[in-house]
């Protein structure tokens, strides 16, 4: 596999007596050829201590309960399902462990799950072998690492939740009926309120998302995924 694959090193065994403070690291990978080589690089490093591997989710689990890494390394797809579908039982076994989520067909549906489950990195297989091991010390220091294609998907959620936030709950139903080519009128029949209340809120809403007409309002509302897009009969 290109890129991943670390430069050929002299074979290591893995060090019973790390270094003082040295992260620990436990590798989730069924490609036995890939996880032995990032086994014996990890081994020769002297502020990285590998404790282990596994081939499945169920025996990755097991592997972060017994050994609580510092950092769990671990492709997006095992033979026995996904990480993300899983995240909770590996941080529930391991509170401290942060956990880098590495795959050979990253795509943002993919990225946008694994960040969601609350992984802390998410990288591409082909990324340079130094990227990979610099991710995992950065991981482990407490920073959240992503592959540079994907950080304005991250920059999309990020201002997503922040508008999800921003909004009221009133300001998003009025948006929502207004998706739906309702009046001023209808809305506030629909919501119990009186015209001007909802005049207000739709003043308020256009400032919140930076836009000057209800049309854009709903544009930006339905591409954030602020709303739902019930486009009128």
């Amino acid at each position: 596999m290109r890129g991943i694959a670390p430069p050929i090193v002299q074979t290591v065994s893995v060090s019973s007596t790390p270094a003082p403070h040295a992260t620990t690291v436990a590798l989730l990978e069924d490609q036995q050829v890939l996880a032995g080589a990032i086994q014996r690089s990890i081994a020769a490093l002297v502020d990285l201590h590998f404790v282990g591997s596994a081939a499945t989710l169920a025996e990755g689990i097991e592997l972060v309960g017994s050994h609580q890494p510092d950092v769990l390394v671990s492709d997006f797809r095992l033979a026995d399902g996904d990480v993300p579908d899983r995240l909770d039982e590996i941080m529930e076994r391991s509170p401290d462990t942060r956990v880098l989520v590495f795959t050979g067909w990253p795509d943002e549906s993919s990225f946008l799950e694994a960040m969601a489950a609350g992984a802390s990195g998410f990288l591409d297989k082909t990324a340079p072998f130094d990227d990979f091991i610099d991710a995992i010390r950065r991981v482990a220091a407490g920073e959240v690492v992503v592959a540079p294609r994907f950080l304005p998907a991250l920059t999309r959620r990020a201002t997503s939740q922040r508008d999800a936030t921003a909004l009221s709950r009133r300001e998003l139903e009025v948006l929502q009926l207004l998706s739906e080519g309702r009046s001023t009128a209808e809305v506030a029949q629909e919501l119990i309120l009186s015209v001007n209340t909802v005049r207000n809120h739709i003043t308020h809403l256009m400032a919140k998302l930076g836009v000057r007409s209800r049309l854009e309002a709903v544009n930006v509302a339905v591409r954030r995924g602020l709303i739902r897009f019930d486009p009128p009969s």
